[in-house]
C-alpha cells in the first residue's frame, strides 16, 4: 500500500477514536487515539522539519515517501521552421 495512503488512514483512524472518546468517554478510545497520535507524530517527524514556524519537507526523506513522478523535459522549439519533430 502507498505510504501516503497508510498515513492518511492512520490519521483517519486517530480522528475516529478521538470522536468516539469525546462522545462516549470510553478509556479504550482515548488509549487508541493516543497510540495512533504518537505514530502520526513520529511519521510527521520523519517527513517534515519546522523552519521559522512553517513545516517544510525534509530533504533526506526516504525514497518511499518521495514523489515518484519524474519531471519530463519537453522539446522547446517545435514548429514549421525547425527541424525538430514531436517524434524525437
Amino acid at each position: 500500500m502507498d505510504s501516503d495512503l497508510v498515513f492518511y488512514v492512520r490519521v483517519w483512524q486517530m480522528r475516529q477514536h478521538q470522536i468516539a472518546y469525546y462522545r462516549l468517554r470510553k478509556p479504550s478510545d482515548l488509549i487508541d487515539a493516543k497510540r495512533l497520535e504518537k505514530s502520526v507524530d513520529e511519521e510527521l517527524g520523519k517527513r517534515l522539519i519546522i523552519v521559522s514556524g512553517e513545516p517544510k519537507p525534509r530533504l533526506d526523506t526516504p525514497a518511499d515517501v518521495r514523489p515518484t513522478v519524474e519531471p519530463k523535459q519537453e522539446t522547446l522549439f517545435i514548429g514549421d521552421d525547425n527541424e525538430a519533430t514531436k517524434d524525437q
